[in-house]
């Protein structure tokens, strides 16, 4: 297993156990995360105190029931990615998504990450959009 495929891995373990410092710990001091959108956790944070800020408020935005599924890792020495799924329950439904991110290393740690969201999905749980197949 590549060493960056096993840093991904120690970040998504730590954060499927709450083990916040342990998800620290893969972080670059002068990390760069950009969540895509106009959510209320959108933007760029930049180092890590602002990320983890990002990565407590998420889990707050949920209530402590925020999942993440990981399906595949994929690593090299400069770029990785995360293929995953996620689920949380908000306001007392249960939303569930696909979502993968995209990760630059710098010195043995996450440097830069950006997530990639399935819109399309969350717009069909919502309503927006009909089911598939179903048009």
């Amino acid at each position: 297993m590549h060493p960056n495929e096993e840093l991904l891995r120690r970040e998504y373990d730590g954060r499927a156990r709450g083990d916040l410092a342990e998800v620290a710990a893969t972080f670059h001091d002068e990390i760069v995360w950009h969540v895509p959108g106009r959510s209320a956790i959108s933007g760029t944070y930049r180092g890590k105190d602002e990320v983890m800020a990002y990565v407590r408020e998420r889990q707050a935005l949920a209530g402590g029931t925020f999942e993440i599924t990981v399906h595949d890792v994929l690593a090299n020495d400069e770029h990785g990615m995360v293929i995953a799924s996620g689920r949380a329950v908000r306001n007392g439904r249960a939303w569930t998504w696909r979502g993968h991110g995209l990760y630059r290393f710098e010195d043995g740690k996450i440097a830069e990450v950006w997530h990639v969201e399935d819109i399309a999905g969350m717009l069909v749980q919502l309503g927006f959009l009909p089911e598939p197949g179903s048009a």
